[in-house]
C-alpha cells in the first residue's frame, strides 16, 4: 500500500465577489467607451438609460459605483443624488457625476448633493479610469475597515458574555445592597462582585482596574474568579486577598495593577473586616446618611508587591448602631463636568444623607446633574451595603 500524507490547514476563503456599477448614461456614443472601462476593471456593468429606471436599478442592482451623466436625471440630478446617499446610509456608495459643464455653483451643488466628483464631457478616458481606480480603493478600505469593526463587535460580544458568566449577578441582588457601575466605554474597568459564603457573611468586592476598557476588564478576571472560589469555601478575608495579589503579581505585566477594596460583613456580630489598598476611603454612615468613620486606604493596589512584602491583613469595625457602608471608586469623585469642575467628596456626602434605600438614586441623580450631559472621563462604580436591615 502506498505511502499518503494528509495536509492540514484552513480551506482559501471564497472568492471575493466581483464589484458592481451602475451607468446611468442615455448616450450610446459614450456608453461602449465607459463600458469598456468598467469591464477592464472587473466589474459586473447595469446600465440606466432613463430618469425612471435609475433608483429602481440603484436598488435592486446594488452598485458600488455610480456614473451619473446629468443628462440623463436633467433636473432631478441632486435628487436623486440625496435619494441614494440616504439609501445606503451610513454606509457609502461613490457617485461620479458626468457633466456638461464644471461650473463652481453646478459642483458645489453635486457635492452637496453626494456625489464624490464631478467631471466635465466630454470625459478623458484615461482621466476616468484613474478616478475609478481611486475610488476602487477607497471602498476596498472601507469594505475592510466595515469588516474589522464586525469582527470587534463579534469579539466584543463574546468578551461580554464571558463577562457576564464570570460575574455572579444573582449574587449581586443580595437585599442589603446596593450597586451600581457607570463605564466611560463600551468595557468598565471597574467591577463590583458580592456573595455569601456558607456562614451567612457578606463579602463584597469593588475593584477598579489600571486603564480603561477591555484591557483593563481583562485585569480583573483572575481577581472575580479568586473571589468567588474562595468565597464558596469559607476561606479567611487576608487569605482570600493574599491570594489575589499572588495571582496578579503572577500573570501581570509590569504597569498594570487593581486597587481593590474588600468587605466580610457578619449580620450576627455586626463586624466589618475591610482591606483597602488604592481606593477611595470607605464610609461608614449613621442611619440618617452622616459619615461617622472613614474607612481609608492602608496598602498599595494589587499586583504591585510580591509575597513577601504583601502585607493582607484586614481591619476589624463594629458597625452596631450604624447605618450603611459606603464603597466607591475615584472616578466618581474626579468626574469632571464640561467645566472642568470635578464632583469632588463634598458633593458626594452631601448626597449620602438621606434613608438608606435611596442612596442610589441620590448619588447617581447628583452626577448626572453635576455632568449636565458631559461623558464620564473615568468608570464609576458605588456600592452601599445596608447594615441595619
Amino acid at each position: 500500500m502506498p505511502l499518503t500524507t494528509t495536509t492540514y490547514g484552513t480551506q482559501s476563503s471564497a472568492a471575493k465577489p466581483r464589484p458592481r456599477a451602475l451607468l446611468a448614461d442615455p448616450a450610446e456614443s459614450t456608453r461602449g467607451a465607459l463600458e469598456d472601462l468598467l469591464s477592464a476593471r472587473g466589474y459586473d456593468i447595469a446600465i440606466a438609460t432613463g430618469r425612471s429606471d435609475i433608483m429602481e436599478q440603484f436598488i435592486d442592482f446594488a452598485p458600488d459605483l455610480v456614473l451619473l451623466d446629468m443628462s440623463l436625471a436633467g433636473a432631478d440630478t441632486y435628487t436623486v443624488l440625496e435619494w441614494m446617499r440616504e439609501a445606503v446610509s451610513p454606509g457609502w456608495v461613490p457617485v461620479l457625476v458626468l457633466a456638461p459643464t464644471a461650473d463652481a455653483e453646478s459642483v458645489v451643488l453635486a457635492l452637496n448633493a453626494g456625489a464624490c466628483e464631478v467631471l466635465q464631457k466630454p470625459v478623458n478616458v484615461s482621466v476616468m479610469g484613474a478616478r475609478v481606480d481611486s475610488l476602487r480603493r477607497i471602498t476596498d478600505m472601507q469594505s475592510s475597515l466595515q469588516q474589522y469593526r464586525v469582527n470587534v463587535e463579534n469579539e466584543a460580544e463574546l468578551a461580554r458574555a464571558i463577562m457576564a458568566r464570570i460575574i455572579h449577578s444573582d449574587e449581586l441582588g443580595d437585599p442589603i445592597l446596593d450597586w451600581r457601575v457607570l463605564p466611560a466605554t463600551t468595557f468598565s474597568g471597574d467591577q463590583i462582585a458580592a456573595a455569601r459564603s456558607p456562614n451567612g457573611h457578606l463579602y463584597v468586592l469593588l475593584a477598579d482596574a489600571a486603564g480603561h476598557g477591555l484591557a483593563a476588564a481583562v485585569t480583573l478576571l483572575p481577581l472575580l474568579l479568586v473571589f468567588y472560589s474562595m468565597v464558596t469555601k469559607d476561606f479567611a478575608t487576608s487569605d482570600m486577598i493574599a491570594e489575589m495579589n499572588r495571582k496578579l503579581k503572577e500573570i501581570l505585566v509590569p504597569g498594570q495593577y487593581a486597587a481593590i477594596v474588600l468587605v466580610r460583613y457578619d449580620p450576627a456580630s455586626k463586624e466589618v473586616e475591610y482591606w483597602n489598598g488604592g481606593l477611595p476611603p470607605g464610609l461608614l454612615l449613621d442611619k440618617r446618611g452622616h459619615v461617622l468613620l472613614e474607612l481609608p486606604s492602608s496598602y498599595l493596589p494589587l499586583g504591585i508587591q510580591d509575597e513577601a512584602r504583601f502585607d493582607p491583613r484586614c481591619e476589624v469595625i463594629d458597625t452596631a448602631g450604624t447605618g450603611t457602608l459606603i464603597l466607591y471608586s475615584d472616578g466618581l469623585i474626579e468626574a469632571q463636568n464640561e467645566s472642568g469642575e470635578p464632583l469632588g467628596r463634598d458633593h458626594l456626602r452631601h448626597w449620602l444623607q438621606g434613608p438608606p434605600r435611596n442612596i442610589i438614586q441620590r448619588v447617581f441623580g447628583g452626577l448626572h446633574l453635576h455632568l449636565r450631559g458631559h461623558p464620564v472621563q473615568d468608570d464609576v462604580s458605588f456600592a452601599a451595603i445596608r447594615l441595619q436591615e
